[in-house]
């Protein structure tokens, strides 16, 4: 039997928040969640903003600061300025001992070399923090150089347990996603498609001014959302077996990305069920900036 996945809004605030390098939007929500969240990866180039939009004032171990440093501003992060301002930027994540091999493996020692033979870029980079974690390799995004890391961490807390004789969880990681929309287009889509592609591991919950939206596979029951607009978009192919509690219900409907979705149809009941086989993606009109949660 096919298992059917859940969600219920306003749906409880992830442990993880990931901030990626888009329109930055959703400000008030990520606000009011920020000191509640467990871990927050901000990818580089959105970190200037999130420290001057948020106003953070309070150094933080919870933080990473992850990318290649190719968008990151480097005037915000000299090593004079930072430490002049400290306390407008939180703490970076220290490598501890339990993590020394994944730091080894992802971050880069930052180096004092003034060399000829060094690009203006790598000049750049030795200016970044000392644990600014620095992930080289060019044929991934910053979202998901922030995913495997993540995995990495969840593989050595999982070995330790192993270890310690300890029982394993296997439920997947829920991670809040913000600023994944905007600027370039080919960008949302790939961050759509990671979703998809680490769906296995984690659980991606991406919030705009105006939508909620995630990946969904197969069956799909959601409460909490009478009245609400709500889209399928299917990725690839979405066979829909039958619909409960929406406004247009569907019943034996093929979606394919090229040949038809489903946009624009309403939520009229509090739960609606989605039966069906395949891959998509549910979008909510949710307002969530606007809501003290969503």
């Amino acid at each position: 039997m096919t298992k059917t996945n859940h969600l219920h809004f306003p749906l409880a605030q992830s442990a993880t928040a990931i901030i990626l390098n888009g329109q930055r939007d959703c400000l008030q929500k990520l606000q009011q969640h920020w000191q509640n969240y467990q871990c927050i990866i901000v990818c580089d180039g959105a970190w200037h903003d999130v420290a001057t939009l948020l106003n953070l004032s309070e150094p933080t171990e919870k933080v990473v600061v992850l990318g290649d440093g190719d968008s990151i501003q480097i005037q915000e992060f000299n090593t004079t300025n930072y430490r002049q301002n400290r306390g407008k930027f939180p703490q970076y994540l220290k490598p501890r001992t339990a993590n020394k091999e994944i730091f080894t493996n992802f971050a880069v020692n930052m180096r004092d070399d003034s060399s000829s033979n060094h690009s203006s870029h790598e000049q750049n980079i030795a200016q970044l923090p000392k644990h600014f974690i620095h992930i080289t390799e060019q044929d991934s995004t910053d979202f998901e150089k922030a995913l495997r890391w993540l995995a990495k961490q969840g593989e050595e807390e999982q070995r330790k347990k192993e270890n310690k004789e300890e029982q394993v969880e296997t439920s997947k990681l829920n991670i809040d996603v913000y600023w994944a929309n905007g600027g370039e287009l080919d960008h949302t889509l790939g961050n759509m498609a990671l979703s998809a592609k680490y769906y296995q591991d984690f659980s991606l919950h991406f919030y705009t001014d105006s939508q909620y939206y995630c990946y969904i596979k197969d069956n799909l029951r959601i409460g909490g959302v009478k009245g609400k607009t709500l889209s399928i978009f299917p990725f690839p192919k979405l066979w829909i077996k039958a619909t409960q509690g929406l406004t247009y219900p569907m019943m034996d409907y093929l979606m394919q990305m090229h040949t038809q979705q489903s946009l624009r149809n309403h939520a009229k009941a509090d739960e609606v069920l989605i039966e069906g086989k395949g891959e998509g993606f549910v979008f909510l009109g949710m307002m969530c900036c606007k809501a003290v949660s969503c």
